[in-house]
């Protein structure tokens, strides 16, 4: 395998792509770059002032739903037994000299 000329996507520069290069993107499981190395570092400069910090990722609240978040990940939240919907009715027009 002989060194390959690439077109950078961002300036169309064109950056030599090496051989020793190849066989470590290979040895990773990476494709060729589509970008040269000012360009790519560029974008990690970038990435990292958007978020603030380049600490990686931010936690996000999960949406409202039946889910909570515990401290071994994710878990189902119990289900508290509310009765069933003629118990709610039967309660809520009952007459309070009953007792």
């Amino acid at each position: 395998m002989s060194d390959e000329v690439i077109v950078c996507a961002d300036c169309r520069s064109d950056f030599p792509f090496t051989e020793s290069e190849a066989a470590f993107f290979a040895s990773k499981g990476l494709t060729k770059p589509r970008r040269c190395k000012a360009c790519r570092q560029k974008r990690r400069d970038a990435k990292a002032t958007d978020t603030g910090t380049s600490a990686g990722p931010t936690l996000v609240a999960p949406p409202k739903s039946r889910t909570q978040w515990v401290s071994g990940g994710e878990a189902e939240a119990p289900r508290r037994d509310r009765g069933s919907r003629r118990d709610r009715k039967r309660d809520r027009h009952s007459d309070d000299n009953s007792f």
